[in-house]
């Protein structure tokens, strides 16, 4: 039974240590590629696509008298590229002019088997006074066998 325990606590450590490492983005640098800089003023759009899905999106960054921070609304909608999915988590991350990580935050998340997967996305988030560009990081699964 000792060992056991032993064997289930040494898991579930893992799992943990898998977990944290992977939300510790702040301070992280995003490639250039993945940046999408950021326009204050007017709505802009635009798109993620990711092979599961495609995230249509209005971006709209407004600072007060000019002066940040600011907020960033983001309105989009879902579609699917590779069929049905069993769960999907999209984050915005705000980075700076060089693309370092500032904060992000959750923006999208349908859990495991759900059912009836809601295609519409909708946040706002306080952007940091640095913030010069975001981009989109997403965890998804796609579903297995032929039900829901």
């Amino acid at each position: 039974m000792a060992l056991k325990n032993k064997r289930l606590l040494l898991a579930l450590l893992g799992v943990w240590l898998c977990c944290a490492g992977c939300m510790d983005t702040l301070g992280s640098i995003v490639p250039a590629d993945r940046r999408i800089p950021l326009i204050p003023g007017d709505p802009q759009t635009g798109s993620f696509k990711a092979f599961e899905f495609v995230l249509n999106y209005t971006y709209r960054l407004t600072r007060q008298n000019g002066q940040l921070p600011g907020k960033l609304r983001i309105d989009g909608s879902i579609g699917l590229n590779a069929g049905a999915l069993d769960s999907l988590s999209i984050w915005v991350h705000l980075l700076d002019g060089s693309g370092k990580v500032l904060s992000f935050q959750n923006i999208y998340a349908v859990g495991y088997k759900s059912g009836g997967m809601s295609r519409e996305v909708s946040a706002e988030l306080e952007a940091p006074p640095e913030t010069a560009a975001m981009s989109f990081f997403y965890t998804a699964q796609m579903q297995r066998g032929g039900y829901r």
